[in-house]
């Protein structure tokens, strides 16, 4: 049997998989009755922007972020806040 070769493609779609699982899971969860864990997700260019102000540090997060996004970075910082 082969092993399974890692291309930079399938790299970006593993990476992108879970950056939906967990904006979709953080979605559900800031969905909850007066959103108890103050959940914010935003996209912002091909960055996805995850905050969690009572998950802690693990859920407050910028994912998918590349060399393009460099000009949003103000704009996630300011989201964040």
């Amino acid at each position: 049997m082969q092993r399974p070769v890692v291309t930079r493609d399938l790299a970006l779609r593993v990476g992108r998989s879970e950056t939906e699982h967990m904006a979709s899971w953080l979605s559900a969860i800031g969905g909850l009755p007066e959103n108890p864990f103050e959940v914010k997700t935003c996209r912002l260019g091909g960055t996805t922007g995850l905050f969690g102000q009572r998950l802690g540090p693990l859920f407050n997060r910028l994912l998918d972020f590349s060399d393009e996004d460099v000009t949003i970075l103000e704009e996630a910082v300011r989201f964040r806040s």
